[in-house]
């Protein structure tokens, strides 16, 4: 008996220490029954982030706020409660509520939520976005709903609309939007890419991170997922088969030597406190993969899923002592 109960204890023991290194985070955006600002809020999800809540940073953005909803209506505008992308491959999570940008006409807006360990290495990340009726506004920010790294508003994936600088054009058309600190063109390194259908659309975007991919240097990739899409191998070659747009970008030491917080950058037209319009933009189900073992189509599996995948070496581990267990029995 004593032999069989020490061998359960290093089967969890090993375990643990695979999922330690291996970890799926989420943001379904369960933060209770009541809209409102969504820093104001706090969530009972906080398996593998540091704070229970989104934050803005004085430091570096000002009037930082987005807006959560879990009911149907604010103002008497009619608001979307959570986004539904049935697409064969794609698992969703509609429970919990919604992140809307408000509007603001002269900067965007971006909560911040710190990761509870760095991650180095690879990161994989997915989230839903989608935009409804817009237009732009001379020197405006426009619509956006991506999200963003350490901090870095300007390193972002995601879509966006009426985008003030170079080379995009202020046409209030919705895009692809891909952002690099650093990157030429004032750091927007899409170019000016084909336009998307606003309304009824919500996109799955997926990005992938890796930190010092070449020395300090790191690398960035986005592809961009439309209702049409087929996703049912729910590995990288799905993706790189059913995007609509898809960008990379290296050579930069972008973030540093791992990301410690991913950042929401919303921004709608006309917000929900506004009232009495409905140009919003909306972004649900935030999924994070982080694994250094994993394979790009591990990641991609989680990240399409929500299930976790234990590192190879916790499953190696894991076999190992199945064998001591039978052979001590």
């Amino acid at each position: 008996m004593k032999a069989a109960r020490v061998t359960s204890i290093l089967v969890v023991l090993a375990l643990s220490a695979g999922m330690a290194n291996a970890v799926l985070i989420t943001d379904y955006m369960e933060y209770g029954d009541t809209s409102g600002d969504l820093q104001q809020f706090h969530t009972a999800n906080t398996a593998n982030w540091l704070l229970d809540h989104w934050y803005k940073n004085p430091s570096t953005l000002t009037n930082t706020e987005s807006y959560n909803t879990s009911t149907a209506t604010s103002s008497n505008v009619p608001l979307a409660t959570s986004l539904v992308f049935n697409v064969p491959g794609y698992v969703g999570n509609t429970n919990g509520g919604i992140a809307v940008g408000n509007a603001n006409h002269t900067t965007g807006y971006a909560l911040l939520r710190p990761l509870a360990s760095p991650a180095t290495g690879t990161v994989w990340a997915s989230f839903l976005a989608r935009a409804t009726d817009f237009y732009s506004l001379p020197g405006a920010v426009g619509i956006r709903a991506q999200l963003c790294v350490n901090f870095l508003g300007g390193t972002a994936i995601g879509i966006a609309a009426g985008l003030p600088n170079p080379p995009y054009t202020a046409d209030g058309l919705l895009r692809p939007a891909f952002r690099t600190a650093g990157a030429a063109n004032g750091g927007w390194g899409t170019g000016n890419p084909t336009p998307l259908t606003n309304g009824v659309n919500s996109y799955l975007v997926v990005g992938k991170f890796v930190s010092n991919a070449s020395g300090v240097n790191d690398s960035m990739t986005m592809w961009l997922i439309d209702p049409g899409a087929d996703l049912t191998g729910r590995n990288v070659s799905a993706l790189d088969s059913q995007n609509v747009f898809t960008q990379s970008v290296g050579g930069l030491d972008i973030w540093g030597n791992s990301i410690t917080n991913f950042g929401l950058l919303l921004h709608s037209i006309y917000g929900p406190k506004d009232g009495a319009y409905n140009q919003f933009a909306y972004l649900d189900n935030l999924r994070i993969s982080v694994g250094e073992t994993l394979s790009d189509d591990m990641h991609v599996y989680e990240v399409l899923t929500g299930v976790q995948i234990p590192e190879p070496s916790a499953l190696l581990a894991l076999a190992g002592l199945a064998m001591v267990a039978f052979w001590r029995r």
